[in-house]
């Protein structure tokens, strides 16, 4: 009697499946590694923009004293474009942040497609009739815009304090 198990054949379907199940894998991957990249990114601006709305706060109430010759108004003036500017770099890294974010979503939805036709289930793009909020919303998240806009209110803020004092 024989007990070797019989030589189970693949096809090519099946060979195809299981690519498009890894690619799935590896493209779900990307997008939670981008997306925890973009809230990185807008907590370390958080932090710099506290530290330096610390240094900003300590000058103008303490004077710059024996640090430098500066006056506390000039010290003030000087982070706040130092605000500015970072608030813009990391506005800049945000903005292209979301962008690569939106790829990687179509990305997984063009092969949750192709998956789709080998009889898999939508998670990325659910049909209309199963989804809980707006197909608007689902497309685009409003966080996005949370991401994108935040960087341009603390911008706005810094340029409001260095306007203040310069007047």
């Amino acid at each position: 009697m024989d007990v070797t198990p019989p030589v189970q054949r693949r096809n090519v379907e099946d060979n195809r499946v299981d690519i498009l199940v890894h690619e799935f894998y590896v493209a779900s991957s990307l997008y939670l590694h981008e997306d925890q990249l973009n809230w990185q990114k807008l907590h370390h601006l958080l932090y710099v923009n506290v530290g330096l709305g610390a240094v900003a706060g300590f000058a103008l109430e303490n004077g710059a004293g024996p640090v430098t010759a500066l006056g506390s108004e000039t010290i003030f003036v000087l982070l706040g474009v130092i605000g500015i500017l970072v608030a813009l770099a990391f506005g800049t890294a945000l903005w292209f942040g979301t962008l690569y974010l939106q790829n990687r979503k179509a990305a997984l939805a063009a092969l949750e497609a192709h998956l789709g036709e080998y009889g898999g289930e939508a998670v990325v793009n659910l049909p209309a009739h199963l989804q809980m909020i707006s197909s608007r919303f689902a497309r685009v998240s409003p966080t996005v815009w949370v991401l994108r806009l935040f960087p341009v209110m603390l911008a706005l803020v810094w340029a409001g304090l260095v306007v203040t004092v310069l007047l």
